[in-house]
């Protein structure tokens, strides 16, 4: 009877090894998809003109290389941010005529100079003709935030299932992001380190003290 015993608890311990592992193969799976999955962002125009940039933040492991943070010689980050940004500035610039025979004219060369909230812009234009911008300087402020998010659906509320979103918020009207990437880099946790393997082992010890107590 004991022999039994015996064989049936090494089967179990055998069977709970065997999903602890498929788990963390799973787990990986999942995390390498989530990695490799394109990721969009949402857009939110707010009153003031203003717009926030939102998009879910893509976790890897420590291994990874950026090519550019070489550039900027930072070692071991832990949040690499990467935008790509578009100004389009649409403006008029009224210069000063002279009538010439009842038609007006532009006494070339001619300055020009024009500064708003989110542009300054100055330049000529030459003898010949040509425009010669001199400068074009555009204002913005880039604000980033990491932070949770809940997950929409009652289930998700309920249990406060979150997501980790990078979001940016660009005060220029003028200025649009055309493309965004983030990444949190994590310590890669080994199998024995992952939370269904502790819970296993935890399952497996109580068992075995169980049977030592009888």
């Amino acid at each position: 009877m004991e022999n039994k015993e015996r064989i049936a608890y090494i089967f179990l311990l055998l069977v709970l090894i065997a999903i602890l592992l498929c788990t963390c193969a799973t787990k990986t799976a999942i995390e390498e998809n989530a990695i490799l999955k394109e990721q969009v962002y949402k857009k939110r125009i707010l009153a003031d003109s203003s717009t926030i940039y939102s998009q879910s933040v893509n976790i890897k492991t420590k291994d990874i290389e950026i090519s550019e943070l070489k550039k900027m010689a930072v070692k071991s980050p832990e949040v690499v941010i990467q935008t790509q940004t578009k100004t389009v500035i649409k403006t008029e610039i009224k210069l000063d005529t002279i009538m010439v025979e009842g038609t007006p004219m532009i006494k070339l060369p001619k300055d020009f100079y024009k500064t708003e909230k989110w542009f300054t812009l100055s330049g000529k234009i030459n003898r010949l003709g040509f425009l010669q911008i001199d400068s074009l300087v555009s204002y913005a402020n880039l604000t980033y935030a990491i932070g949770d998010t809940l997950r929409t659906g009652a289930f998700n509320k309920l249990f406060g299932k979150r997501d980790k979103v990078v979001r940016l918020l660009v005060d220029n009207p003028n200025m649009s992001i055309t493309g965004m990437r983030n990444i949190v880099i994590k310590e890669k946790k080994r199998w024995y380190e992952t939370s269904a393997f502790k819970f296993g082992l935890g399952v497996i010890t109580g068992i075995g003290m169980t049977r030592a107590m009888q």
